[in-house]
């Protein structure tokens, strides 16, 4: 499929993209083999082929979701030089 010249400055006008001349014939001709491709793909018989969603048929091992106390505010506060209130108390930065 051939792209036109117009086609490829607009594209290049909304994602703000500045190219010379040379450059935008370039990307004429790397956009149309692109969609050439993509054509070639619309061609490939896929009858009676199942989808894939998953290259890896290994089933994953799970945990079990148990809840734990870690890391509370009391403990973490125990960390920081000065708290206030339950928070950490950090110098003024702006006047």
């Amino acid at each position: 499929m051939d792209i036109r010249k117009s086609e490829v400055k607009r594209i290049t006008e909304l994602s703000s993209i500045s190219c010379s001349e040379n450059e935008l014939l370039s990307y004429m001709n790397d956009l149309s083999k692109i969609v050439d491709i993509f054509d070639k793909l619309k061609n490939v018989n896929t009858d009676n082929i199942e989808p894939l969603y998953n290259v890896n048929d290994n089933n994953l091992r799970l945990r079990k979701d148990v809840s734990i106390k870690n890391n509370t505010k009391k403990d973490i506060l125990k960390n920081v030089p000065k708290s206030k209130y339950g928070f950490y108390v950090v110098p003024k930065m702006i006047e």
